[in-house]
């Protein structure tokens, strides 16, 4: 990998990117009253006329594309693409491009886990140390950490380390909210161990083949040449951060004869090094990454959002995981918390009460966001390839959902 590629991918791209959307100066005191306005009582479909305005939104935005995915009763009811997947060309944004999932990956990975979980291969309040060997880990309290820590963003773990400095908690864990994609990449080494798989494989197996998301991957492949959106720092700016950092380990792949969807953690460290030798390797720099690396379609992601949140089906988590997922675990204000591998959002009062799962997604050049209605079987999600696509996303959540949501004024903050 060039110095150019290079710099795209770190300091422009993954530094940025992968950064899973912490945002941590943004994050409201503990206690925060934010808004917990009702929701639509109706369908989330979104209208002709809502789809007729998004083009322009997307040009006042400086948005090249939008990729769209809507649910109505547990069922894919909408998958739209506007816009174009890379500026400069005509090559249409679909349902079916290829993009960065960012941090949507996490909740992908927070399903895995759980289904390790009732398989009996994972123990959700063990310390992770005593189901697999980390023998790096070892601050006294980073030795505490177990996998509801991770899932809950309650380990006191940074979101991401820089160097090669220990892991070390900034508080005894499961104290508070301190969201981390370091926990989740220490929750995949596990993840690795426990089912004897490198990551990509393991995901491969336990979700995205079950699921038959064909063109999802935890690593860059090469089929997703020509089919990919480019992220974008500005609306004439392509910028392919992850997929930059995956051609190069496909170069690196090349010469060790093995490609990444077969690497370990610890090999994924030696091919960052190998990429770029000037670079200490550092797991934000490294694919696969549970929480920030998936490539996906909005289409592949509806079918995960169908099924991963369903109460009933072959692939549906037991009534008591599925609770448990869904039950706030970690307090951040009046309205927000954050479950298993899910932000929640209270919303209503009284009868119309109802608790909504979401997540952001910010890779740098793409931002994304899924919200869901699990008891309803509501959910939108959209992908947008641009650094301001959270501008456009808002409205048209807002719009689909039926107002301001609490979980939108949480990113938008700071």
């Amino acid at each position: 990998m060039d110095r150019r590629s290079f710099l795209l991918t770190s300091a422009a791209g993954v530094a940025g990117a992968l950064t899973g959307c912490a945002r941590a100066a943004g994050v409201p005191p503990m206690g925060t009253v934010v808004p917990a306005p009702a929701l639509r009582d109706g369908p989330w479909t979104l209208s002709p006329a809502l789809q007729a305005s998004i083009p322009a939104l997307l040009a006042r935005t400086g948005v090249p594309g939008a990729a769209i995915v809507v649910l109505e009763d547990g069922a894919v009811a909408q998958r739209l693409g506007f816009g174009v997947r890379r500026a400069g060309t005509t090559d249409a944004m679909t349902a079916d491009t290829v993009v960065e999932a960012a941090s949507l990956s996490k909740p992908v990975t927070a399903y895995a886990a759980l289904r390790l979980v009732q398989a009996g291969r994972l123990a959700l309040d063990r310390p992770l140390v005593e189901q697999a060997e980390l023998p790096d880990v070892t601050d006294a309290r980073a030795r505490t950490v177990s996998a509801r820590h991770v899932l809950r963003h309650a380990t006191g773990f940074p979101n991401w380390r820089f160097t090669d400095e220990p892991l070390v908690p900034a508080f005894e864990p499961g104290a508070r909210f301190r969201y981390s994609g370091e926990g989740y990449y220490l929750l995949q080494r596990v993840i690795e161990q426990v089912t004897a798989q490198p990551f990509a494989l393991a995901m491969e197996e336990l979700v995205l083949a079950p699921f038959g998301m064909q063109r999802s991957s935890f690593v860059w492949l090469p089929a997703f040449e020509g089919i990919a959106a480019s992220g974008h720092g500005a609306p004439d700016t392509p910028r392919d951060g992850l997929a930059e950092m995956g051609r190069g380990f496909a170069k690196v792949a090349d010469r060790v004869g093995r490609p990444p969807r077969e690497w370990t953690s610890a090999d994924a460290l030696r091919g960052a090094a190998l990429a770029n030798p000037q670079r200490q390797p550092v797991p934000v720099m490294t694919q696969p990454n549970a929480a920030g690396s998936l490539f996906t379609t909005a289409a592949d992601y509806g079918t995960f959002l169908a099924r991963a949140l369903a109460a009933g089906g072959p692939l549906a988590l037991p009534a008591a995981l599925r609770a448990e997922q869904l039950r706030p675990q970690t307090e951040i204000t009046d309205a927000l918390a954050w479950g298993l591998g899910w932000g929640l959002e209270r919303t209503g009062e009284h009868a119309t009460a109802r608790t909504l799962a979401w997540h952001w997604g910010d890779n740098g050049s793409t931002k994304s966001f899924v919200v869901a209605d699990p008891e309803a079987g509501r959910a939108i999600a959209v992908f947008t390839n641009a650094s301001s696509g959270a501008r456009a996303y808002d409205r048209i959540v807002r719009a689909a959902t039926g107002g301001e949501r609490a979980s939108l004024l949480f990113w938008m903050v700071g």
